[in-house]
This record gives C-alpha cells, sequence and structure tokens, in this order.
C-alpha cells in the first residue's frame, strides 16, 4: 500500500468528546423550545392578554372616582350616581354625567398615576333666569342660551323670570346676551324683573322692578337701547308719578315712545 494514501482514525479524547455532546444536547433543545414556543403563540388568546392592561378607556370594577370642581352637595350628588351606576369606560360616564346633569357645563376626566382613580374635574353653568313655560318652572338659561335643569338649591339668587314662549333657539342665544348686558352695574335704574317673549315679530317685553314696562321688540341694539332707555326715564321721573311704558320697537327709526302708568302729574305740583 501506498504509505501517501493511508488514512488515519482520529480517536477524539473524552474529554473533548463530552463536549461536543453537551453542544448537540444544547442546540436541540433549543430547537424544541423554538417548536413548541410556536405552536403555543398560534392557540394564545392576545385578546384576554390586551383586556387585562390598563387601559383609560376601560374602567375596571375597582376604580373610585373622585370629583371636584363644584358645590360639596353637587359633588355628594354625583359621587352617589356614579358609585350606584355599572362601570362604564371614561368617555361613556361623561356622556352618562352630561344626560343626568345638564347644569354641568364642562366634564373632563383623567387618571392620577398609580391611583385606581377616576377624577372628573365639572364645571357649572351660569344661570342668566329662570325659565316658565304656561307659567310653569321650565329649569335655567345658560349664559350660551342653553336651557338647562338643575338640583334644586344651586342656583338660588335673584334672577329674572322669563317666559320664553316660542322663542327658538337663536332667540334664546339673543336674549342671553340682552341679559348680560342689562345685569352690568348701572346698565338699568331699576333690576330687571321678568321677559316675556311676545312674537317673532314683535320681539320682547320686560319688566323692571320698579312697575316700569318696556316693549323692547328685537333684541338688536342692546347697548344702544339700554343707554338711550336709561336717559328717557330719568327724564320721565320728573314728568310722571310712578312707572312708564317705554315702547322701543321703533328705535331704529329714532323713536321710544312713553306712556305713563299713572295720571300726569298735575301742573305746578311739586
Amino acid at each position: 500500500m501506498n504509505p501517501k494514501l493511508m488514512r488515519h482514525r482520529v480517536v477524539l479524547r473524552p474529554k473533548v468528546r463530552g463536549q461536543k455532546i453537551r453542544q448537540q444536547a444544547a442546540i436541540a433543545a433549543l430547537l424544541m423550545l423554538g417548536v413548541g414556543a410556536a405552536a403555543t403563540l398560534r392557540h394564545f388568546d392576545w385578546g384576554a392578554l390586551s383586556s387585562r392592561r390598563p387601559k383609560i378607556d376601560v374602567a375596571p370594577p375597582f376604580w373610585s372616582f373622585e370629583v371636584q370642581g363644584v358645590p360639596k352637595e353637587l359633588r355628594d350628588i354625583v359621587l352617589a350616581f356614579l358609585n350606584d351606576r355599572p362601570r362604564l369606560s371614561p368617555a361613556q360616564t361623561v356622556q352618562e354625567l352630561g344626560r343626568r346633569f345638564p347644569c354641568l357645563e364642562t366634564i373632563n376626566f383623567n387618571r392620577p398615576w398609580f391611583k385606581e382613580t377616576l377624577r372628573f374635574d365639572l364645571s357649572m353653568r351660569r344661570a342668566l333666569g329662570q325659565v316658565q313655560i304656561n307659567r310653569k318652572p321650565a329649569g335655567f338659561l345658560s349664559d350660551n342660551g342653553v336651557i338647562f335643569s338643575s338640583p334644586a338649591g344651586f342656583y338660588t339668587g335673584v334672577l329674572p323670570v322669563l317666559e320664553t314662549g316660542q322663542a327658538d333657539s337663536a332667540e334664546l342665544k339673543a336674549l342671553a346676551g340682552f341679559l348680560s348686558a342689562a345685569a352690568r352695574p348701572g346698565a338699568l335704574l331699576s333690576p330687571l324683573e321678568s321677559m316675556r317673549f311676545i312674537s317673532s315679530e314683535d320681539g320682547w317685553e320686560a319688566a323692571l322692578a320698579d312697575g316700569t314696562r318696556a316693549q323692547w321688540g328685537q333684541l338688536a341694539w342692546t347697548r344702544e337701547k339700554l343707554e338711550r332707555l336709561r336717559e328717557v326715564l330719568i327724564k320721565a321721573r320728573s314728568e310722571f308719578d310712578g312707572g312708564v311704558t317705554a315702547d322701543l320697537r321703533y328705535f331704529e327709526d329714532g323713536r321710544i315712545l312713553l306712556r305713563p302708568l299713572a295720571p300726569p302729574r298735575p301742573a305746578g305740583r311739586r
């Protein structure tokens, strides 16, 4: 046999052979783990996992509530309402609060860090007058012309009575602007007691606390009407006893008509 073509069998030493066997076993184990993981992932319920994540739009049943921004009495009523209802998402809860408490102007929420609490920041509408329909209380008029209801006891100041009748939303919004202007200090010689809607053509009729009546007409030129009415009423006090009726329906023509509610003062009387 040619010596150059002879083959020699190499026998690994026991230590080297053991290392190689362990490496092969580790590779096989990793392959088995990979196959098992792939099978598990195919059957895993990812929806169940995602539902367990803490989300702001899903309210777990163990969440508590905090309410701020409104008087304590209303805060207690709101909290009682929240705790008595099934747990909803924050967005749904905001809708529920808006429907149940129309007196709320804004409803905001947040979840403080590291607390299982949903906090609501609320604010109340401003009431400009007490609405009556067919002489029955029907809520309050807000400063943006919205009629809203409220739990008893939260709008206790002296407010003008508003007989809105068939007034539409545009009329109510104009009325809110008029009421805000009329409530400014010095705008009227006497506080406004009531406003009554007559018709879309004749507008509104106002009554002051001193007995003065004003056929106001359309709710336009409010600032100018208030200023001119004040002037003519000051002058009328020197001519008439008691109140007067002022007709401002022709204001755009440059006229305000006055009619005394009592007979004219006799000449020479002081």
